[in-house]
C-alpha cells in the first residue's frame, strides 16, 4: 500500500474509533461496544504518546515509508466537534467531542506519569507545544461547533499540564479564547458564557494571575506575563460584541479582587486602546 493510501486508511480507522468512543452511554445496545473501543483507544493513545516522547524534537520528520505520527494528533484535533442543541432549553450534549477528550486525557495523564517530577523537561516537550496549537487552532475555524469545543477541551489541557507549560503558551491560548469571544454568537447564551468564563478563570488561576505575588513581582518574566495577559483582557472592553465586553469586565473585576487591588490600579499598569486588535490569528 502506498504511503498516501496508508495515511488515508489510518485516518478512516481512527475516525471510526473516535465515533465509537462517542456512542451513547445510556444505550444498552451500544454500551459494551463503547467500553471495548474506549479501552482500545486508550491503548492506541498511549502508544502514540510514547512515540512522541521517543521522537521528541524530530516529530516533523518522517521516513519515506511511514505515516507521520502527527497524523494521530491531527485527526483527533480535527474531530473535536461539539453537538449543539440550539433552542432546546436543555443542557448541550457532547458527541464526537467525547472521543477526542478521552485521547487528550489519556495522553496528558501518561505524560504526567512520565515527567511529573521533571516539570521543566515536561513543559519543553515538542508534543506539548504542538498539542496546544492544534487545539487552539480550531478557534479560528468557521464551524461554530469547533469553536465551542475548544472551550470544553482546553480545561483538560490546562488542568493536566504543568504551570510552566501553560505560562509558556498563555499568549496562544488566550488569543484563541479571545477569537471565540469576539466571533461566536453562541456566547450570548448565559450557559455558554459561564462555560467560557470558567475556562478563562482556570487559565488565569493556573498561570498565577489571581495571585498578588505575580502582580507585585518585579521579575521581568512575571511582569511581561502579567501585562501581556491583562492587556488582552482589557482590549475586549472595546469589542463590538456586548457579550465580550460583559465577560471582560467580569474577569477584570475578578482579577482585581483576587489580587487584592483595584480595577483602576490594574488599568494604570496595562497599556490598552480601542485601536488594537483582539483575537487575531497568529
Amino acid at each position: 500500500m502506498a504511503r498516501g493510501s496508508e495515511a488515508h486508511a489510518f485516518e478512516k480507522i481512527l475516525r471510526s474509533l473516535l465515533f465509537a468512543c462517542s456512542l451513547p452511554k445510556d444505550n444498552p445496545d451500544t454500551l459494551k461496544v463503547r467500553q471495548k473501543v474506549l479501552k482500545f483507544m486508550q491503548w492506541v493513545t498511549k502508544y502514540f504518546t510514547l512515540l512522541y516522547v521517543c521522537k521528541n524534537g524530530r516529530l516533523s520528520q518522517s521516513r519515506e515509508d511511514e505515516v507521520s505520527p502527527l497524523k494521530f494528533l491531527e485527526t483527533i484535533s480535527a474531530f473535536l466537534l461539539y453537538n449543539l442543541r440550539q433552542g432546546s432549553g436543555g443542557p448541550q450534549q457532547s458527541s464526537y467531542f467525547e472521543g477526542t477528550v478521552v485521547c487528550l486525557e489519556t495522553m496528558l495523564k501518561l505524560l504526567n506519569q512520565l515527567f511529573g517530577e521533571r516539570l521543566e523537561l515536561f513543559s519543553s516537550l515538542e508534543i506539548v507545544g504542538i498539542l496546544i496549537k492544534k487545539v487552539c487552532h480550531l478557534a479560528y475555524e468557521q464551524d461554530l461547533r469547533k469553536k465551542l469545543a475548544v472551550t470544553f477541551a482546553l480545561p483538560t489541557v490546562i488542568r493536566e499540564l504543568p504551570a510552566q507549560a501553560i505560562r509558556r503558551h498563555s499568549d496562544h491560548i488566550l488569543d484563541a479564547l479571545c477569537q471565540i469571544l469576539n466571533t461566536s454568537s453562541e456566547l450570548s447564551v448565559p450557559s455558554a458564557q459561564r462555560e467560557y468564563q470558567a475556562t478563562l478563570e482556570q487559565l488565569f488561576d493556573k498561570i498565577g494571575l489571581f495571585s498578588p505575588e505575580l502582580i507585585n513581582s518585579q521579575a521581568p518574566e512575571d511582569r511581561q506575563l502579567f501585562e501581556s495577559v491583562t492587556h488582552k483582557v482589557f482590549q475586549n472592553l472595546y469589542s463590538l460584541k456586548s457579550s465580550a465586553r460583559e465577560i471582560a469586565a467580569k474577569l477584570i473585576e475578578r482579577v482585581a479582587a483576587k489580587a487584592q487591588t483595584s480595577v483602576a490600579a490594574l488599568a494604570g499598569r496595562v497599556p490598552h486602546s480601542p485601536g488594537s486588535s483582539t483575537g487575531a490569528q497568529p
